[in-house]
């Protein structure tokens, strides 16, 4: 169970370094609303990373942002702008995704905002996960996320 557990921590992991990194290249290309879409999605699996360390996996955004407050927020364990970052980022993922006139909304100096948001949730995200997780390979992460932050 253990060994399961720590190999989808692992693939989510793996989907956060692809999604930030596809969000790097849709930032510096200017495709802005896609660049938001990357975002959150690293966003999300790193926060569902999180959860399966204490056996939860949840199915829907909305899963994960109460579980994320339960389980972490709750006990101070991580600071509730992680989760409201997380929720605001899901918001602007859906206009981004979904509306066909929302293509001015997205700018450089917008996604220079949910880029502060994310890596400073999924940093407070990472840090505990280490504390939780021995032996999962987070380097990679860490590095992607520090390139991110400057």
């Amino acid at each position: 169970m253990e060994e399961e557990r720590s190999e989808e921590i692992e693939e989510e992991l793996s989907l956060v370094d692809e999604n930030l990194l596809s969000f790097n290249d849709n930032y510096r290309a200017g495709r802005y609303r896609k660049a938001t879409s990357d975002l959150y999605f690293a966003f999300e699996h790193m926060a569902k990373a999180l959860l399966l360390s204490v056996g939860v996996s949840p199915q829907s955004h909305k899963g994960v942002s109460r579980m994320l407050s339960y389980h972490f927020v709750r006990s101070g364990t991580l600071p509730v702008r992680t989760v409201v970052y997380l929720d605001n980022l899901y918001e602007r993922r859906k206009t981004a995704e979904y509306s066909t006139r929302a293509g001015w909304e997205f700018t450089e100096s917008e996604l220079d905002t949910y880029r502060q948001w994310a890596v400073d949730g999924m940093a407070h995200m990472l840090n505990v996960l280490k504390a939780r997780v021995r032996g999962a390979s987070m380097e990679k992460t860490e590095k992607i996320l520090a390139a991110l932050s400057s």
